[in-house]
């Protein structure tokens, strides 16, 4: 999930679908945990969707297939392969970066590496938040996994104004429903204030932001009830 991190046993949850009808296909939509831990078509899923400009690289999107037979019929019929389903012309300058991405940057920075780097920074958020009274934090029950990404709201102070302060102080946090607008009515949310934490921040760079949200009035304030 792009709004609370957690990972789901997604072989578990195809395999019960292909249990009911073979002939489902499976999509996994791998944009948020892709930058996080080293993204691979799970069994029993047919296509895995994920962004390259999320994993560090150009703005450029990639389908793994497990085999082009489900897909429907090819867009360009003068070519083959996976060509035949690209639309207009090729990015020279994106695909030299996904190259570059994948030939480089990840083999100096395996994502295999990821969780070890982000745990120390993003241990220190979660308990920072967890221990502040007014803070809600916006959870699934019981993931597989848990990425860096954690969002919330406050009792007494909107996520707009949480959002000012950090891009006041040049802290790149996010706030809206994150394309998730349902799961956040079945919360009686319409918004959240979402920190997403990757492996080059730092425990400074979370120090810097809890300094900022304890700084801020009524923080520390407990809910009303």
């Amino acid at each position: 999930s792009n709004v609370t991190g957690a990972v789901f046993d997604v072989r578990a949850v195809a395999a019960r679908v292909k249990a009911i009808n073979a002939d489902c296909l499976v999509v996994v939509d791998g944009v948020a945990y892709a930058p996080h831990r080293p993204a691979r078509l799970p069994e029993h899923c047919d296509f895995y969707a994920l962004s390259l400009h999320k994993m560090f690289g150009p703005h450029l999107a990639a389908l793994a297939c497990r085999s082009l037979g489900p897909l429907v019929a090819p867009v360009k019929e003068t070519s083959s392969g996976p060509e035949a389903f690209e639309l207009g012309t090729v990015s020279a300058e994106a695909c030299a970066g996904a190259v570059a991405l994948l030939d480089d940057y990840l083999v100096r920075h395996p994502p295999a590496s990821f969780r070890l780097a982000e745990a120390a920074p993003f241990k220190r958020l979660l308990l920072f938040l967890a221990h502040t009274p007014a803070v809600t934090l916006v959870e699934h029950p019981k993931p597989v996994d848990r990425l860096p990404i954690v969002s919330f709201v406050h009792a007494h102070i909107p996520v707009s104004d949480l959002l000012a302060a950090a891009t006041e102080n040049h802290l790149r946090l996010r706030a809206g429903d994150f394309l998730a607008p349902r799961f956040l009515h079945s919360r009686a949310l319409t918004a959240v204030l979402r920190v997403s934490l990757a492996h080059y921040n730092t425990l400074s760079d979370v120090n810097a932001l809890v300094d900022l949200f304890a700084s801020l009035d009524r923080w520390f304030v407990p809910p009303s009830h």
